[in-house]
């Protein structure tokens, strides 16, 4: 497992950075195996949203990203204006909380050579690095061939074909401005050269050769949230890469308080707490203790170190419920709301209502009774379950899809509240997918 970048040398970055140089990210993406699980509006809404969050600065409409090969979106630039771009620290910051991306760069030098691509870096020296860095860090130069072949994680620098000792060669200009120790496991520098294609003609860049730093990673230990390490075992447990994107894309911080409606095992509850261990979590689940037991649900927080969310036995759509969530965490409203409603009525067409439209109807009736579930400038993150065919794959707008949900403009004015999109789209059987669906309170605080 690779190890998180230190913050000390991560502050000291920030600090010698001249006010010319404005960094260039990269990020590749999880999702090698299915990329319609880990759809690309999905990771483009969370890191969006976890930058957003922690640099003001930088609001969401001014992200964009582009991809690095024609051939794959699992690896592409995140841009920015030179005007708003987060430094090293606040993007890794960023990086930190997303269980979407797996690692992130910035640029040192492209070009159409090895040598050429080190002869840019080696010109913006001492930027982006310490003096302490030059001096006495550790480091390693790696390559990555994507050159024809299959992208993905496990792809390792090719050494029988002599490329990474060309690369290692070839930007001698470079790398004899490092004068610390050579480290192959976990330097303090990763430095990597990356081999596009020839004629790799992207928006971005023309290069053929990148040398970039790696500085920083996705979410670590997303493993020891996942199904088979929980307490509290349910029939559909909502995965931790879902759970985690809905805390980010809620933007929940350690002064929010979230509730999930219909919890279950509460796993969105789990990742809200691992985000921001501060953060205030209220969970309504209607089923018996016999399905879920709320004291192993506790436990599964308390045995991570997390403080164990309140938890309802209940039907949400009912006032006195949800006035008792209220009552202790919330008297003002929730800053958060995460749903992740049953899939079976929906996959099944039964005549029960349409969650969206439940929570909806919920949301409307607290604000008509003068107290509020989602307070002013709070944000709604939905799951929603929903036939195939009706996906936008099929063409569908967000307000097409909402009516097909029974969520009129009517509704929604009534809620106050606003379609964020774009709208992800998760495939999860051949009859069936999800919507992530994202409101936010047209109410200012």
């Amino acid at each position: 497992m690779s190890c998180p970048p230190n913050p000390f040398f991560l502050l000291l970055l920030v600090v010698t950075l001249s006010n010319s140089y404005t960094p260039k990210y990269m990020v590749i993406w999880k999702g090698e195996g299915d990329k319609s699980y880990v759809p690309l509006e999905l990771r483009h809404q969370e890191l969006t949203s976890a930058l957003s969050l922690l640099t003001p600065d930088t609001p969401k409409t001014n992200i964009s990203f582009t991809d690095v090969l024609p051939a794959t979106d699992l690896l592409q630039y995140v841009n920015f204006p030179s005007s708003s771009c987060p430094t090293p620290a606040q993007f890794s910051s960023a990086m930190g909380r997303c269980a979407t991306p797996r690692s992130g760069y910035f640029l040192l030098g492209s070009g159409d050579s090895f040598s050429s691509a080190a002869g840019d870096a080696s010109s913006s020296l001492p930027s982006p690095f310490t003096s302490r860095e030059l001096e006495t860090a550790s480091w390693s130069l790696r390559a990555r061939d994507y050159r024809g072949r299959k992208f993905g994680n496990h792809l390792r620098s090719p050494l029988r074909s002599g490329v990474e000792r060309a690369s290692i060669i070839e930007a001698a200009d470079f790398t004899t401005a490092l004068r610390g120790p050579v480290k192959l496991n976990d330097p303090e520098l990763a430095l990597f050269s990356f081999i596009l294609p020839p004629n790799n003609a992207t928006e971005t860049s023309n290069s053929s050769y990148l040398l970039l730093r790696q500085f920083c990673f996705g979410f670590d230990g997303l493993r020891k949230y996942d199904p088979n390490t929980r307490i509290c075992v349910t029939s559909t447990p909502l995965e931790p890469i879902a759970a985690f994107s809905m805390a980010n894309v809620g933007m929940v911080t350690n002064q929010s308080a979230v509730l999930d409606p219909y919890c279950g095992s509460a796993t969105s509850l789990l990742a809200s707490a691992a985000l921001a261990p501060a953060c205030r979590t209220v969970g309504i689940e209607r089923d018996g203790p016999w399905l879920v037991n709320f004291t192993e649900v506790k436990s599964d927080f308390t045995s991570r170190n997390l403080p164990p969310p309140q938890l309802i036995r209940g039907d949400c759509r009912e006032s006195s419920v949800r006035q008792l969530a209220r009552s202790e965490s919330a008297p003002s409203g929730f800053d958060v709301i995460l749903a992740d409603p049953p899939y079976g009525k929906r996959e099944r067409k039964d005549t029960e209502s349409e969650p969206l439209f439940d929570i909806m109807s919920m949301i409307i009736a607290d604000k008509l009774a003068g107290t509020p579930l989602l307070k002013p400038s709070g944000r709604l993150v939905v799951f929603v379950p929903v036939p195939t065919s009706e996906t936008l794959e099929s063409g569908l707008t967000g307000p097409e899809i909402l009516e097909k949900l029974a969520v009129t403009s009517e509704i929604m004015n009534q809620a106050d509240l606003k379609l964020v999109e774009p709208i992800s789209a998760q495939r999860l059987n051949k009859s069936i997918s999800r919507l992530l669906l994202v409101f936010t309170s047209n109410t200012k605080k």
